[in-house]
């Protein structure tokens, strides 16, 4: 009988490292000779054969990022194909470095910040397409928001307990006011109203406008 050189924690370990599936985790660590850091470059490098391949795929899932401090406030919006991987480790601390270069940066253009470069010198949709390999789903940045100049609050929402934050609401107001900003934040993603004031609302006289 064949003994493996690997067992059923190196795969649990692999998968969650990873995100990939049980059967390739078992494929990498058998092609690897049980070497786990070996497995976990044989999925990368198959994942990043495979990049090309999912571009047209659908990404329903993923996060939304935020950070408000002081008169600065970003918000980030990280998709992929499946809740599994959204709700991974992995797939989260990308949306943590891409938030904080965000940060540092302050661009507000998605294309520009796209080919804007990180502190290790790679540009943002190279690190993105390096995670799209080795999480294996198709992972794009979809929206971006940075305010600066005035005090800013910030409300993340949990459609699902098990899951990351997908709705994000930034508030800058003239003065600060943490609380006041926090809860009109709130009653944004609450609500999605439309327009800020009556006096901005294009909608003719009668008809319902929120």
């Amino acid at each position: 009988m064949h003994k493996l050189a690997y067992t059923a924690e190196d795969v649990k370990k692999l998968r969650e490292q990873t995100a990939a599936g049980m059967l390739d985790c078992k494929k990498a660590l058998d092609e690897a000779d049980g070497d786990y850091q070996k497995a976990v470059e044989i999925i990368r490098i198959k994942g990043q054969k495979g990049v090309t391949k999912r571009e047209g795929r659908a990404t329903s899932n993923g996060l939304v990022a935020g950070k408000a401090e002081g008169d600065l406030g970003v918000l980030l919006e990280l998709n992929c194909e499946t809740d599994f991987v959204a709700k991974g480790e992995k797939f989260q601390a990308l949306a943590d470095q891409l938030l904080n270069h965000l940060a540092t940066s302050k661009i507000t253009e998605l294309d520009k910040f796209l080919s804007s470069k990180l502190s290790s010198g790679q540009m943002v949709q190279e690190v993105i397409d390096e995670g799209n390999a080795m999480l294996g789903e198709k992972i794009e940045i979809k929206r971006i928001s940075v305010l600066t100049g005035s005090p800013v609050s910030l409300y993340l929402h949990k459609t699902s307990p098990d899951l990351p934050p997908q709705v994000g609401v930034l508030v800058q107001l003239k003065n600060a006011a943490e609380v006041v900003g926090k809860d009109i934040a709130q009653h944004i993603a609450a609500f999605a109203p439309v327009y800020v004031s009556l006096r901005t609302c294009l909608c003719q006289p009668g008809s319902s406008a929120r």
